[in-house]
């Protein structure tokens, strides 16, 4: 039967007066007095549908209807409507975008207005939709083409070429190529079927981006990038030979892939998942049934053949990577120990095993049934908070989550966790926290097989600038949210006691960074500074759980009974009263539990265990104050106590039982080892510190109870009431110092004293033989403590540091008098434990200012000076020091009193001399560096090479290179004939990619160098100095280089980066008046549709 009309399904932008008055359509041109208005196009609110009567439906009549359709503003499209054709919602949402961006096109998609109305509904679809079948299929094929083009022009560039490199990048080039030329022939072959009634339909993505323009744009980006490979390679020398130039193509398939891969979203379809598996079930249909097509069969006999050819090319190049997949490994293995070696991640273990032994079987598990637990470990939440009370068990609990998740980690999940420890100094560090997750992140992914790509080489640039990284919470946290972006899922991160660390700021801020990438669970007190940075996020408070708290304490209790040896024989009416007394005073704190059994274990009788428990102080304070009063009573027992108490709240690191032993017996009066102050055996001393230590037998450390036995002691409330007990922090430290200065003066006047024979020595690389009865002078026990971490205790004096000067002066003389002995233990020391942070002085330097220096407050320098004078040691210079340890200010204060700045003094390792402003540039402290060159510094010849060398990753901040340059040195330098390297053509745009300048500087900067004699007219070996900085988006630069003349190259505007555009807008009129053309991408849409 024949059709009686045409429905039309016409677009509309969003805000067309047609969309609320339908009908009036049909009065805005002539031609469309017949268009009847029907419906809406069912969900697509914009699309409405109109009839055109049969008696109207010739061929001319609804072409003149389509062309005046066209002609309406307000119009976006015409489909013909049919349950086949329609418009889809990309579509329409794409046609308003254009005409939003003033890009109205009226695009018409009537496929074919002569339709022969008595054929039906499938005739219709596939005659209508068969020109534009073929025009795609040739656009895949021709897109299939050129991709084997590219791999051809690239193995014949890579066959030419040696390189590593090249052999890595072609590779993947090769990959990418194969994945377009198979995507293609697939589509291509399988295109017809998509029509057939019983047959899966492509995804509507196909549709939209045939219909597109990304097609035409993938064709042409294979076409630039065949061209690029093609190029000539070859110059002609002035004598006539022909020179292959590798310089000018050596990066040229590296330069193939960037400019795949900034295009590469044309490329989106032929590279989706989803798209593959669909067109595979459209094969499968397609072999199950009988009907072949020969068309089908023509494109897969072309399409094979091309694929056939590509395989012979991939195999050979898959040979070639082969060979070097070993070696990348072996090299990317030892890369990866170098930065686990420049990193020196602290390893908690020891310390999950010490908390974990700690948890009584059964207990803890009810932190696993919280909603917010399931939340985190199951649904990806990215993090979870435990606070609660000081002593309420956090890190025990801690513990057992790290424990669990050891047990049931799932494929592709990672886990790194972390201990912040009071007790030792790298532990309560915000820098050390994020060291030790990113170390463990990266053994798991090597150990995973996963590619860490180009963040393994910042790391390594990273490691190549030095220990600023290696101290920058923020910046680590950077590298380990980059790092956990790798993994399948993300990883799962435990920090333990956010409140023990001594930066908690730096801390929450780190951690903040890597939230969004990684699972974290910390733990901590409730203290404001750290709620007012988690506030808002998820958390479990250890406040709400007193009914799970209190059972985990009763079985705690319970098992602790059983395991002491007086009360597990108490009749069972005692225990169960010390149960019931305990539970109910606890308050959920654990270890005033702990504390409490202690205190009932050391009970003689019934009686005395009934009294204790009569008489239990309530909360933490009273405790410790019953404790400490307690231990008062024997007078020999309470000084033993606080002198060990000094040493174990202000060590730098958990000390070793025989080290705390002969730390309690050096005699400050006598500057001796005495027998007569340290207790007679280990026993005696945990007998007078009771229950306020813990020695954990397996490592021999001693170390503090817990963290509120610390704050307790350094707490008003012992000051007041127990002040022989109190510590002061300055003082503690400014005791150690003193202690640890006489203990090397000591072992350098008296080496028999607590040495041992050299042979029971450890070998020492680097020390000769002849050097072990010198380095047996000092005791293993304690020595490495005073080596290593002593020098750190007058970091925390302030100006407490005056008072030990007369011991400092001692010492110095001590350290001359054997200064054999003494430069031997600094190096064994240094190569031994591989001591990265700044150590002792050796005897090269002048002791005292190089303390006051790298240590001390300027106030106290100020005092020194003015009371001895500058009298620096011979072959020493003070502003060295200054310029290591980053002191502005005191290189301020020594300058004032008459420092020299161009005199070389040893450096901080004692090897050579230098000048303080080349300490300062290669340890990257630049405003130093600027101090020194305002006052008038040398500036060495190397130091300008850093500016443009490619191995030196730091980037120099703008101001310091631009005052570098202003500097008579460099002037000098420059028109020196044997360092014109300054001048060549490549020199400026070397420094100005290599450093981190801005734009107002970089003017000045070009200028300086102009004035020195640089030819801003000479091209580069890699480009001209104007394109780089237009690629940069410089718009003052680039008016300023104009107005010197430099010649506009033809393509400037046309190369520029599109990430600049905003910039490109207002450099445009600069460029065009010097005879560049406008880029088409700045031209209107309707001049790049006709070609204009």
């Amino acid at each position: 039967m024949q059709a009686s009309s045409i429905n039309l399904a016409v677009t509309f932008v969003t805000a067309s007066p047609f969309l609320s008055d339908p009908s009036s359509l049909a009065s805005a041109h002539s031609a469309l007095h017949n268009l009847q208005y029907t419906k809406p196009a069912g969900e697509l609110s914009d699309v409405l549908v109109y009839t055109v009567p049969r008696a109207n439906a010739g061929s001319q009549s609804l072409d003149e209807t389509v062309q005046a359709l066209k002609s309406v503003e307000s119009v976006l499209r015409v489909d013909l409507k049919s349950p086949y054709f329609l418009p889809t919602k990309q579509e329409v949402i794409g046609a308003q975008f254009a005409h939003s961006n003033s890009c109205h096109t009226n695009v018409v998609t009537v496929q074919n207005v002569r339709l022969n109305l008595k054929a039906d509904e499938r005739s219709i679809v596939s005659f209508a939709h068969c020109r534009p079948m073929e025009r795609s299929r040739k656009i895949l094929r021709k897109i299939a083409s050129a991709s084997h083009q590219v791999i051809a022009a690239a193995n014949e560039y890579a066959d030419r070429r040696d390189s590593f490199n090249v052999e890595r990048v072609h590779f993947q080039l090769e990959e990418e190529m194969q994945k377009i030329s198979v995507a293609c022939g697939c589509l291509a072959s399988n295109l017809p079927m998509s029509l057939l009634p019983h047959v899966p339909a492509f995804d509507v993505r196909l549709k939209d981006w045939l219909a597109g323009d990304e097609p035409r744009r993938c064709y042409e980006t294979l076409d630039q990038m065949e061209k690029l490979l093609q190029e000539d390679t070859t110059s002609r020398t002035s004598t006539g030979l022909t020179v292959r130039t590798m310089t000018a193509t050596q990066d040229k398939i590296e330069e193939a892939v960037n400019l795949l891969d900034s295009r590469k979203g044309c490329f989106h379809f032929l590279f989706a998942t989803d798209i593959w598996n669909n067109e595979r079930g459209v094969r499968q249909q397609k072999e199950a049934s009988q009907c072949r097509d020969d068309n089908i069969r023509t494109n897969l006999d072309t399409t094979l053949p091309e694929v056939a050819r590509h395989d012979v090319g991939h195999a050979n190049t898959e040979r070639r990577h082969d060979t070097q997949v070993d070696e990348e490994k072996k090299e990317n293995a030892k890369k990866l120990e170098e930065i686990l070696k420049w990193l020196d991640g602290l390893n908690c273990a020891e310390k999950q095993d010490a908390t974990l032994s700690l948890r009584q079987p059964d207990t803890c598990k009810w932190l696993f049934d919280t909603t917010q637990y399931k939340k985190w470990r199951d649904d990806d939440s990215s993090f979870l908070w435990l606070r609660g009370k000081p002593g309420a068990g956090k890190s025990v609990l801690a513990s057992f989550v790290v424990n669990s998740l050891e047990e049931s980690l799932g494929d592709g999940e990672f886990l790194a966790f972390f201990y912040c420890d009071f007790r030792n100094q790298r532990c309560t560090c915000a820098a050390e926290v994020m060291r030790s997750i990113l170390s463990q992140l990266l053994r798991q992914l090597r150990g995973s097989g996963v590619d860490p790509g180009r963040w393994f080489d910042e790391l390594m640039k990273a490691t190549e600038r030095g220990g600023g990284t290696r101290k920058n919470a923020k910046q680590l946290a950077g590298f380990v949210s980059h790092v956990a972006g790798l993994a399948v899922r993300r990883p799962l991160v435990i920090v333990d006691a956010l409140d023990e660390c001594k930066d908690v700021p730096e801390l929450l801020q780190a951690l903040m960074v890597i939230k969004g990438r990684v699972r974290l669970f910390v733990t901590s007190r409730p203290l404001h500074a750290i709620m007012s940075n988690l506030s808002g996020l998820p958390f479990v408070s250890m406040d709400d759980t007193a009914e799970e708290l209190s059972a985990d304490i009763e079985l705690h209790v319970t098992r602790e009974l059983d395991a002491r040896q007086r009360l597990r024989d108490l009749d069972t009416e005692v225990k169960t009263e010390i149960r019931s007394v305990l539970c109910r005073k606890a308050d959920g704190m654990f270890r005033w539990v702990q504390c409490s059994i202690d205190t009932l274990n050391r009970c003689v009788t019934r009686k005395d265990v009934r009294n204790a428990l009569n008489d239990f102080p309530e909360g933490l304070e009273e405790t410790y104050e019953r404790i400490i009063v307690s231990i008062d009573t024997n007078a020999r027992e309470a000084q033993v106590a606080q002198r060990a108490l000094v040493w174990l709240v202000a060590a730098l690191r958990p000390l070793h039982l025989e080290e705390l032993m002969e730390g309690l017996s050096i005699n400050l009066s006598t500057r001796t080892l005495d027998a007569d102050f340290q207790p007679m055996h280990n026993g005696a001393l945990l007998d007078a510190c009771g229950c306020l230590v813990t020695y954990i037998e397996k490592n021999g450390v001693i170390i503090l109870s817990h963290f509120s036995i610390r704050e307790y002691l350094m707490g008003k409330f012992t000051r007041f009431k127990l002040p022989c007990y109190h510590v002061n922090w300055e003082l503690a430290h400014l005791h150690l110092a003193r202690l640890c200065m006489c203990y090397i003066s000591i072992c350098l006047n008296h080496p028999q004293t607590s040495g041992r024979s050299s042979d029971t020595l450890p070998h020492v690389p680097g020390v000769s033989p002849d050097r072990g009865d010198y380095l047996c002078t000092m005791s293993q026990r304690l020595r490495d403590y005073v080596l290593d971490h002593a020098p750190d205790h007058f970091s925390h004096l302030g100006p407490q540091i005056g008072s030990i000067l007369h011991d400092i002066k001692v010492l110095e003389l001590d350290t001359q008098s054997h200064s054999r002995m003494w430069d031997n233990m600094c190096l064994s020391s240094n190569q031994v434990t591989h001591c990265t942070s700044p150590g002792w002085p050796t005897s090269k330097h002048d002791f005292r200012l190089y303390i006051l220096v790298a240590f001390g407050p300027n106030s106290v320098l100020r005092k020194f000076i003015r009371r001895m004078g500058l009298k620096s040691k011979e072959g020493t210079n003070p502003l060295v020091y200054a310029a290591y340890f980053n002191k502005p200010e005191h290189a301020c204060t020594l300058l004032s009193q008459g420092a020299r700045l161009n005199l070389r003094g040893w450096d901080s390792d004692g090897f050579c001399p230098v000048l303080p402003i080349e300490v300062a540039f290669r340890n990257h402290h630049y405003e130093t560096v600027t101090l020194f060159i305002t006052e008038g510094s040398h500036v060495p010849l190397h130091i300008f090479g850093m500016l443009y060398h490619r191995n030196h990753d730091a980037k120099i901040p703008s101001s310091v290179v631009r005052i570098l340059l202003q500097t008579d040195d460099f002037a000098e330098a420059a028109r020196s004939p044997l360092t014109d390297v300054f001048l060549r053509p490549s020199a400026l745009s070397d420094c100005i990619l290599k450093n981190d300048i801005n734009e107002q500087d970089l003017v000045l900067i070009i200028r300086r160098f102009i004035q020195v004699g640089y030819d801003p007219h000479r091209a580069t070996s890699r480009d001209t100095l104007i394109r780089i900085v237009a690629q940069l988006g410089l718009v003052a630069v680039v008016q300023y280089l104009l107005s010197l003349g430099v010649s506009c190259p033809s393509d400037l505007l046309v190369t520029s980066n599109l990430e600049h555009m905003r910039n490109a807008v207002y450099m445009i009129p600069h460029p065009v008046e010097n005879g560049a053309p406008r880029p088409s991408w700045l031209r209107s849409p309707k001049s790049r549709l006709l070609g204009r």
